[in-house]
């Protein structure tokens, strides 16, 4: 009996010594995964404040009068190889200048494509851009069409150069956030392959449009946002501008086709943009700027603006669908408040990255200074490797 408790007691001290050194390892490699997790946030923390300081690609915008002379919507490179672009490097210089007085003026024109390959496939959405341009350099005493600029997808985005076309993509939220006026080009329309009827409320429902609107509003107010159809060119009801703020509720072509053949969804790749965004109306609000109707409808419904995770959805060649629960924001946006409120205000005040506008006044914040975006750091696949950080959980 002494031989089998001692021999008892010894197989109990060496199973309590693997167990004490099975959780003593594991517990190292949830501090290490942790500091690793702490030291990713800061990396997304730290780009997105500095997104809407600069662009990925420069902007190009198309002269009015040039604009208006087409017979149709131009393509990119149809303009770049005429050398009818007006290309901008520096996102200040879409600020205003010594005077007050605004660089570069431009309508941004935002639109749902009307066919897979074309982007207006019946003409009728160029006519109602014309139209709608027209309209506000009337009503606007200081602009004319040899000083006011057009942007607009498929003219000032690469068609041809996919990786420039994705660099361009990323700096959507800088390109609506200094537009000058904002307008939704939504006339009833058919689409050329689907057959189904294409107008506002299917505008309203691409996440792609929601990013661009949402993009605007935060950063510039409600004032500027316009709706051009059939009819003319009116304000927008700030209901629409409610629905608009919930970007990740909206369909994406991705997500339909069910990630076939893509290691990651756009709705991943809009995070650090619409991050950089809240980023800009946190300052806006420490500094006491007036866009109390964006922050309100944005508190409001936080968690559907800045969704923590979401299904990644794809499908095999048996047609079984496979679901994978992957993060989004995570803690990113708390993160970000709590970053925002501990700056200095005699720093902020001095800070020209804060892009702000309102929907009393039409005045306009430039932001001057200027730093290389990271765009290793956007790099999806870079992002997926953090992917276990994450979700950890301790």
């Amino acid at each position: 009996l002494p031989t089998v408790a001692g021999l008892g007691s010894l197989l109990f001290v060496i199973v309590a010594g693997s167990t004490v050194r099975f959780l003593y390892g594991r517990h190292r490699q949830l501090v290490k995964l942790q500091v690793e997790k702490d030291m990713f946030e800061r990396q997304q923390l730290s780009l997105a404040k500095s997104m809407l300081e600069t662009m990925a690609f420069p902007v190009h915008l198309v002269l009015s009068t040039i604009f208006l002379e087409q017979k149709t919507l131009p393509m990119f490179e149809d303009l770049r190889d005429r050398g009818l672009h007006r290309v901008i490097d520096k996102v200040k210089d879409l600020g205003v200048d010594e005077d007050g007085n605004v660089k570069n003026p431009f309508v941004f024109f935002s639109h749902q494509w009307t066919g897979f390959a074309e982007p207006d496939a019946n003409g009728i959405q160029f006519g109602i851009m014309c139209n709608s341009l027209k309209d506000l350099i009337q009503r606007n005493i200081s602009w004319h069409v040899h000083n006011v600029y057009v942007w607009v997808d498929y003219s000032c985005i690469p068609q041809q150069h996919k990786k420039m076309q994705e660099l361009a993509i990323m700096s959507l939220p800088v390109y609506s956030s200094r537009a000058s006026a904002f307008v939704i080009v939504a006339p009833t329309v058919p689409h050329r392959d689907t057959h189904e009827m294409c107008d506002f409320e299917t505008y309203m429902g691409r996440a792609w449009c929601r990013t661009e609107q949402a993009s605007h509003s935060v950063c510039r107010g409600a004032k500027h946002l316009y709706i051009a159809k059939e009819g003319g060119t009116h304000a927008l009801e700030l209901d629409n501008v409610k629905n608009s703020l919930r970007v990740f509720d909206g369909a994406l072509t991705c997500c339909r086709l069910k990630h076939k053949g893509m290691p990651c969804c756009d709705k991943e790749r809009l995070v650090l943009p619409m991050l950089s965004v809240y980023a800009n109306l946190r300052r806006q609000q420490k500094l006491g700027e007036k866009n109390k109707k964006i922050s309100i409808l944005i508190e409001e419904q936080t968690a559907k603006c800045f969704p923590t995770h979401f299904d990644f959805v794809t499908e095999n060649n048996q047609g079984l669908e496979s679901i994978q629960r992957r993060p989004l924001f995570g803690n990113l946006v708390q993160k970000m408040k709590e970053d925002i409120d501990a700056e200095a205000l005699c720093v902020m005040s001095h800070s020209e990255s804060v892009w702000s506008g309102s929907d009393e006044s039409s005045d306009i914040r430039p932001s001057v200074k200027s730093t290389l975006t990271n765009c290793e750091s956007m790099d999806p696949d870079r992002y997926f490797d953090s992917e276990r950080i994450m979700h950890l959980t301790i």
